[in-house]
């Protein structure tokens, strides 16, 4: 997996075989030329992960990309967007690299605080008077 990011919310995941565009709002750049995706994906509606301004462009240059979003989101694209649940297997695998990156993390913060733990230890081991 490659992950590539366009400023604020806007992500490139690339599974290899699928590709997929979360959040292109209006506070990314570098998104706009970007062609072969599989889907689009907002989670929800402020403008800052959809800017309506460039989606269109967006959804011409990737005909074959489907268009994810909220409840919210769909209702005020129009016919454009669907909700990730009308396709099991890509929001099987949205859901599984949420998961992955979640517990990416999680042992990154588990790691961060073992350190910091083993820094205190040794702090509190040098100011031990020797004897």
């Amino acid at each position: 997996m490659q992950l590539t990011h366009f400023g604020h919310s806007c992500v490139l995941a690339d599974f290899g075989q699928t590709t997929l565009l979360f959040d292109p709002g209006n506070f990314s750049h570098g998104f706009e030329g970007i062609t072969g995706l599989s889907a689009i994906v907002i989670t929800h509606q402020h403008p800052d992960h959809v800017d309506a301004a460039r989606l269109p462009a967006l959804l011409d240059a990737n005909p074959g990309a489907a268009l994810y979003a909220d409840p919210q989101t769909t209702a005020a694209l129009g016919a454009h967007a669907s909700t990730p649940q009308d396709d099991p297997a890509l929001y099987r695998e949205f859901l599984e690299w949420k998961a992955n990156r979640l517990k990416q993390q999680q042992r990154a913060d588990a790691a961060s605080r073992t350190a910091a733990s083993i820094k205190r230890h040794a702090e509190h081991v040098d100011r031990r008077p020797v004897r």
